[in-house]
């Protein structure tokens, strides 16, 4: 089991899609392979911000119980957080994104190049998956984080 305190992970699309996880770092994702993330996780949450009113939409926490979360962007690029039955974490960006790697520290950030913004965020494989962004109706958004909370 990896490492029982764990960071959160944050992925957004400010700007380009980012992905981080404090003080950690998840350099193979530089060299286009999977990222053990440190920690064990238990919780999804999505939160978006609506264009318009400014207003935060928080939909979670919700459960992840070894299910994955894929998260597309409206570019095509897709970040996949693989979550096993005791809560390990890796995280893997489609193969066609470049991934560039900012800050020397272990507050490195991960963004992808040229992403576009998140369009979509399921929880769950198979055949399925639960929507949790942008949802029935669909949520307008300017800005959205996809949060992992740490056992």
């Amino acid at each position: 089991m990896g490492d029982p305190v764990g960071d959160p992970i944050l992925i957004d699309d400010g700007g380009s899609i980012r992905i981080a996880q404090l003080r950690k770092k998840l350099d193979d994702l530089l060299d286009n392979n999977p990222a053990k993330a440190a920690g064990t996780f238990t919780k999804v949450t999505v939160i978006s911000i609506d264009p318009e009113s400014g207003v935060p939409n928080v939909n979670g926490p919700h459960p992840l119980n070894g299910y994955d979360v894929v998260i597309s962007c409206d570019k095509g690029q897709k970040v996949y957080l693989r979550i096993t039955q005791t809560g390990e974490c890796t995280v893997e960006v489609l193969k066609s994104a470049e991934v560039e790697g900012k800050g020397k520290t272990d507050k490195r950030r991960y963004i992808i190049a040229n992403g576009g913004v998140i369009n979509k965020v399921n929880l769950g494989g198979g055949g399925n998956p639960q929507e949790l962004f942008p949802g029935t109706p669909p949520i307008q958004s300017h800005y959205t984080m996809i949060y992992l909370t740490p056992a």
